[in-house]
């Protein structure tokens, strides 16, 4: 499906988004951590959900989720999620938006394309508390999510387990 939003459109991704992507990702290395271009590959190949934003031909945002049946073992809070809540759910691998189109909506319209896929599916997400991402923090506060959990992160850090229950 493609959703055309202010100029922008957002699609699925494709193989061709890979550099621009990694362009993306890497500088918010702090909460994501860096990727190269076979994670995204990756992501395309098993994830339920990759939607990219485009305007005039340049990606300004990006999302990335998995569900249940993704083989996504390197994640240790998506493995939490496979421990502690029942599928079927959507799980959020990440969410970036370039520096340059924030403050406009943007992150909203691409979770909106995720909550008209999931259904009554729940969608689960982590958020960096300790070091504090607070603008994450009030986003996913905004968009509804209930913390349902607090795990240790790889960098040493803390990371809120979040919820977002969907109703019909």
């Amino acid at each position: 499906m493609i959703l055309f939003w202010f100029g922008m459109v957002i699609r699925d991704a494709r193989p061709s988004d890979f550099e621009q992507l990694v362009a993306l990702n890497n500088p918010e290395a702090n909460w994501v951590g860096i990727e190269e271009p076979k994670h995204f590959q990756y992501c395309l190949d098993n994830g339920a959900l990759f939607k990219v934003s485009e305007e005039d031909g340049r990606i300004n945002g990006f999302l990335t989720v998995m569900d249940e049946n993704s083989k996504y073992t390197e994640s240790r809070y998506f493995n939490w999620f496979m421990e502690n809540e029942a599928a079927p759910f959507l799980y959020v691998d990440r969410i970036i938006v370039a520096p340059w189109a924030r403050e406009k909506g943007l992150a909203t319209q691409l979770y909106e394309s995720m909550i008209e896929a999931a259904g009554e599916k729940p969608i689960l997400c982590e958020v960096a508390i300790e070091p504090l991402n607070d603008i994450s923090t009030k986003f996913h506060s905004n968009m509804g999510f209930e913390q349902v959990g607090v795990i240790d992160s790889a960098d040493g850090g803390k990371c809120s387990l979040k919820k977002l229950v969907l109703k019909g």
